[in-house]
């Protein structure tokens, strides 16, 4: 493991040792079969402003060598890496296995509460790639670090089977400014990140996570009960079998964080689309 300079852990919040911590866990790259791409793309949306005193989504991207299991982030300290991450990823290694392969699954609540934090500390971590879009609050990582699940407040998580194999490991994350509902708890001029919508493909396996401190807010995929995506945060009660409903096709995905888009005001995904 590459070791870092001292600097800040972006999840205990400590000037300590660094690490290149990686967003996917390399135990999964196995598991999808060997990899031709020789490198990965990033992008990210900035909001610039414009004259008009409003702001234009001015999409930003990059080309890194390796494949997108590959990506590793600098800002997580040692301990953190080597203690309660590493056992996020072993108690969840069997079912993420199962779930990557396609399998069917009867989710506990046990199972669930596991799955939950390792998709949040997957999204947490996904958010570093560009520092300045950074969307979650330090109070949300602290949780995590503490609870080993996200807040109940702000954080949602759905997941659906996924036909592949186009997207054998994909992430996509848009971070924005969300204004309050409320007209009378905006700020003018007020362009802080505080939303993010993050899609999480791996395997045959895909977690669609929207998290928000925009006051106010909630957020669903029509009718749940019926929805091909399923909610898992905030935990449903009871166990819940897996899959349930269709395995979802890449063209319904992309239209799926197409349609947050479109309402954000940002770029379409197919722009960004592609190894």
């Amino acid at each position: 493991m590459a070791s870092q300079p001292y600097g800040i852990c972006a999840f205990c919040g400590l000037y300590k040792k660094m690490t290149d911590e990686d967003v996917i866990a390399r135990w999964i790259g196995p598991l999808l079969g060997r990899s031709t791409a020789k490198n990965h793309q990033r992008g990210a949306i900035h909001f610039v402003p414009n004259s008009s005193g409003s702001v234009t989504p001015l999409q930003v991207t990059w080309r890194r060598p390796g494949h997108a299991a590959s990506l590793k982030i600098p800002h997580v300290c040692a301990d953190c890496n080597n203690q309660w991450m590493s056992h996020l990823e072993i108690k969840n290694k069997a079912v993420l296995s199962a779930l990557i392969k396609g399998q069917s699954l009867i989710l506990t609540p046990f199972i669930l509460r596991n799955l939950v934090g390792w998709v949040a500390k997957t999204a947490m971590m996904a958010e570093f790639h560009d520092p300045s879009t950074v969307c979650v609050p330090q109070a949300h990582r602290d949780h995590l670090r503490l609870h080993k699940v996200p807040p109940p407040d702000g954080w949602n998580i759905w997941m659906a089977p996924y036909e592949g194999p186009q997207w054998a490991l994909k992430v996509f994350r848009h971070g924005l400014h969300m204004p309050p509902k409320r007209p009378e708890d905006r700020i003018p001029g007020d362009m802080t990140r505080n939303t993010q919508q993050i899609m999480i493909a791996v395997g045959h396996v895909v977690f669609y996570i929207i998290s928000s401190t925009s006051e106010g807010h909630t957020f669903t995929l029509g009718n749940e009960r019926l929805a091909d995506f399923r909610r898992i945060w905030p935990m449903p009660i009871g166990v819940q079998p897996f899959p349930r409903g269709r395995y979802l096709t890449t063209r319904e995905l992309v239209r799926m964080i197409d349609s947050f888009n479109s309402w954000a005001g940002v770029p379409k995904l197919h722009t960004l689309d592609g190894e």
